[in-house]
């Protein structure tokens, strides 16, 4: 969904997932754990690590808080589904 932010909200996404992934560390330290990373191999555009602070995060989770978390969830199963075309016998 393209806005006029300085990091996309899938991007966001993107780099709490893989933060996750690696160990999980404190929301506050994103923008340091991604900062040794190569952001344009891992999440698609080149983000400099000072974008990923408080604010845009938090903006992100509120989306996904009022999203719901299972309409996110589904959402996620759909498209790998499209992707990955599995056998749904």
């Amino acid at each position: 969904m393209p806005t006029e932010r300085a990091v996309e909200p899938g991007t966001v996404v993107l780099g709490l997932s893989l933060d996750t992934l690696s160990g999980r560390s404190p929301l506050s330290r994103l923008a340091e754990c991604l900062a040794h990373q190569d952001t344009a191999l891992l999440l698609g555009p080149a983000i400099a690590p000072d974008a990923l602070h408080d604010a845009p995060v938090g903006r992100v989770l509120a989306r996904l808080y009022a999203t719901g978390p299972m309409q996110g969830c589904t959402a996620c199963a759909v498209r790998a589904e499209q992707a990955l075309h599995f056998d749904k016998r």
